[in-house]
Order: C-alpha cells, then sequence, then structure tokens
C-alpha cells in the first residue's frame, strides 16, 4: 500500500488532503517553479475536475488513494495525464498539476455545499459552525497558494456552482446549500 507515503491524516475523506499532497509532489519531481496564470473557461476547467474524479479516484473497491497501491496510483496518474490532453491548454504536466490543484478547491467547496457528511456508521448534519470553519479552511489554501503564484485552488472554488449544476441537474435547489457563501467568494464568479 501507499499508506506510509501520504501525509498524516485523522478523520474524514484523506482524500481531501492526499490529492493536494499528490500534486505538491508531482510539481518538486518536474521541477515544475511556475504554474500557468492565464484561467481556462469554466466549461473546461469542471471537465478537468471530473477527469481527476473518474481517472484518479474512481475505484471500484472505493477505496482512498492512499489505500491504493504505489504502482496502481501512478498508473491512474499517467492515464489522467493522457485523458486531460485537449481539456485544458497547458503541457501535459502542467495540465496534470492545475487540474489536481483545482480538483482540491472544488471538492472542498462542494462538500461544504451538501446536507450531510460521512462520519464513522453513518451520517451527520452540517452544521453552520462545520461549513464557516471548512470554508475558513479552503479560503487559506488558496490565499496562501495565490501569494506563491498558485490559482488553481481558488480557480477550483471557482468551478464548485457549475460543477455542482452540472451534476444535480433539476435537484440543485433542494441539494446544494449555498445561502451561507459570503458574497466574495469566488463561488459567485460567473
Amino acid at each position: 500500500m501507499a499508506a506510509q507515503s501520504w501525509p498524516p491524516f485523522d478523520d474524514g475523506d484523506s482524500n481531501l488532503v492526499d490529492v493536494y499532497w499528490l500534486a505538491q509532489k508531482i510539481r518538486e519531481v518536474l521541477g515544475v517553479v511556475v504554474l500557468p496564470s492565464e484561467l481556462p473557461p469554466k466549461n473546461g476547467g469542471v471537465l478537468a475536475f471530473e477527469c481527476v474524479e473518474a481517472n484518479l479516484l474512481c475505484d471500484p473497491q472505493n477505496r482512498v488513494l492512499r489505500n491504493i497501491s504505489v504502482a496502481d496510483v501512478g498508473q491512474r496518474i499517467v492515464n489522467l495525464a493522457g485523458d486531460l490532453r485537449g481539456m485544458l491548454p497547458f503541457s501535459g504536466d502542467q495540465n496534470l498539476m492545475v487540474s489536481l490543484y483545482a480538483w482540491h478547491g472544488c471538492i472542498h467547496m462542494g462538500k461544504l455545499l451538501r446536507c450531510v457528511h460521512n462520519i464513522p456508521g453513518g451520517q451527520a448534519l452540517y452544521t453552520p459552525q462545520m461549513r464557516r470553519d471548512g470554508y475558513a479552511h479552503i479560503r487559506g489554501d488558496w490565499e496562501r497558494d495565490e501569494a506563491q503564484g498558485n490559482p488553481w485552488v481558488r480557480y477550483g472554488v471557482s468551478l464548485t456552482r457549475p460543477m455542482e449544476r452540472r451534476r444535480k441537474k433539476q435537484d440543485f435547489d433542494f441539494e446544494v446549500h449555498e445561502n451561507w457563501i459570503p458574497k466574495d467568494s469566488p463561488y459567485w464568479e460567473p
């Protein structure tokens, strides 16, 4: 298993930490100092988000990344990089990294819009405080990354609404709880 390589994680969905960590590691290994700063149209970003879900995270045994062998994770990354070709306008390595950072922002925000979250043995309702705390966390991530020249976590947050509209379709208004989101959030950006 790859679990020994991943960063420490206590509770919840470890992919929320592991995908960002993976993007950082790939960036280090490839020696990419500067990420693209031109953000593509939202439709392409949502397609790239879904591509990460389908190629890297979808697992027939419902395992998180850290519970999959290193060889399998590596093959998934290769497949993801291939499938991202043409979706985003950058080099293959850049497409891979920016899609992982964007996934991180989008999924963090998306989980905060749900009615419930998973807990051991079931589910529990999101409280307003949990939403505020989660939002402060992802905002801290995007502000730290933007200060270092990485706009992609923030861009991922801006993909959340179109991603949820695409997934939820006619159930969007019923399933997505967005009235608590600050008006200056990238979530509201067209």
